[in-house]
Formats: C-alpha cells, structure tokens, sequence
C-alpha cells in the first residue's frame, strides 16, 4: 500500500488553476518582457507587464498559431483583461481579452474557455 501512495504523490502535488471569472481584473501597462514558452502541453506566448502603478504581472495568453500579427516588443503598451490566478508561489493573470497596438484579441470566453480550443466550444 505505501508503494502504491508513494507512486502516486507527484500527481497530488501538481498545481492545478483556472480562470476564474470571479477574479477578473484589468491592468494597461508596459511590456517588460516577452517569451514564448510551453505550457499545457503546448507553447503559449507569455509576457510580463509593469502597470503605470509599477506592480509586475506575468500575463499567460494563448499559442501563438491562434494570435496571427502578434509580435509584442519590450515597451510596447498593453491592455489586458484576464483572471488572477496562482500555481505553487507564483502569481499571474490569465488572459481573456489583449489590447496591442490599437488590435484586440479575444482569447477566452466570458467563462473563460480557451477559443483555440475547439474541442472546448
């Protein structure tokens, strides 16, 4: 019995989050840093945004095949919608909505289901 708990323990300890609509918030602020990293089996773009209050947020958005003219650069202004959330001792937003450069990409349903995922809607 304590083999098979033990073998089991790292699929406990894996961070689960969603975005959570009841802790939607939206920040404007400066690009500081983008990336595109994997993420849910997947690559995401990523970013980092520093508000005109000064706080840093790790912004997660989507694959980058479903944002087409997406290419942030270090101090472009962003506007993001999206749900706070947390995995271990990290805290970042998860997109829903972005405005770069005067376009908007919806990434999420008000519910917060993934668009790209068409499996999902």
């Amino acid at each position: 019995m304590k083999k098979i708990l033990f073998s089991l323990a790292p699929v406990f300890l894996l961070s689960i989050y969603f975005y959570n609509p009841s802790n939607a918030i939206q920040k404007k602020g400066t690009i500081i840093e983008t990336k595109k990293e994997p993420l849910h089996g997947r690559i995401f773009w990523i970013l980092k945004i520093r508000t005109t209050y000064g706080k840093i947020f790790k912004v997660e958005l989507a694959p980058p095949d479903f944002m087409k003219d997406f290419s942030p650069k270090k101090g472009d202004f962003a506007e993001v919608e999206g749900s706070l959330a947390s995995s271990g001792n990290e805290n970042f937003m998860i997109a829903r909505v972005i405005t770069w450069k005067g376009k908007k990409w919806i990434l999420r349903t008000k519910e917060g289901f993934p668009l790209w995922r068409k499996d999902l809607n």
